[in-house]
């Protein structure tokens, strides 16, 4: 058996890792846009890498989820956040959960939730090819065949995993080729939206309380005619709903 992860992000390596775990004679192609693994990983939660949340009710979680909560509903049953905890301190990651539920590693270092995987993947048939990108993945009778930039070669496997990620800090790799590929073989792919927002302002006072955050915000603006108001309200304690940035347009 022979599957490929496009992606070598969070989902893409933990996708490996468990497929690995689950049979080990498994040929796993672990594709890699950069040249190493776990790029977003390590910037996010301002490098500490916010594991997961210290919430173990698992309705409570999906209620914040906007859009996509039905959508994750099996996936988060099925690993949930306190599964998510035992398994990186099973492998060596110890972690603590913070006031406002948030959970990082104790090192408060991103590379060490990384590190998990790159030991994992050393000892086990996870071919991680990274500086390989990912340029088509078309059917080729019962396999499927994938073509990377500037490789001769094209690799054939019986599965394939898109784990590309959004196009969310497109200047970490996810700059949305997934939706191309999965379009490709023959999925629908739902209007695009995104789940963080931001309101330019011609006002200059923003800057001058940069930092300062709101928790449950009523959003009004006036317009011409009409009057538009909206609420930004997070059911997870201490979740910022919204946040004074200095930057402007």
């Amino acid at each position: 058996m022979r599957v490929a992860i496009i992606g070598g992000g969070a989902a893409g390596m933990m996708c490996a890792a468990t497929l690995q775990e689950m049979n080990s004679a498994t040929d796993i192609f672990l594709i890699e846009r950069n040249h190493s693994l776990g790029k977003k990983v390590i910037i996010s939660g301002g490098g500490r890498c916010n594991v997961t949340t210290g919430i173990h009710d698992v309705t409570t979680v999906l209620t914040n989820y906007p859009r996509g909560n039905k959508f994750l509903t099996s996936a988060m049953y099925g690993f949930p956040p306190e599964a998510v905890y035992a398994w990186f301190e099973m492998h060596g990651v110890p972690l603590k959960t913070q006031p406002d539920e948030r959970v990082f590693p104790v090192s408060d270092n991103g590379e060490d939730v990384v590190g998990v995987f790159e030991r994992l993947f050393e000892k086990s048939r996870v071919h991680v090819l990274v500086n390989h990108s990912a340029i088509s993945v078309k059917k080729n009778g019962k396999q499927f065949a994938i073509v990377c930039k500037s490789k001769q070669e094209v690799l054939l496997v019986d599965s394939v995993v898109i784990a590309t990620g959004g196009q969310a800090y497109r200047q970490t790799g996810s700059t949305g080729d997934g939706y191309a590929f999965a379009s490709e073989l023959g999925h629908t792919i739902t209007p695009l939206a995104p789940s963080l927002n931001a309101f330019f302002t011609k006002e200059q006072w923003p800057a001058d309380i940069s930092g300062l955050s709101f928790q449950d915000a009523l959003i009004t603006a006036f317009g011409n005619r009409h009057i538009f108001e909206d609420r930004f309200s997070s059911h997870i304690r201490g979740l910022v709903d919204l946040l004074f940035l200095h930057f402007q347009r």
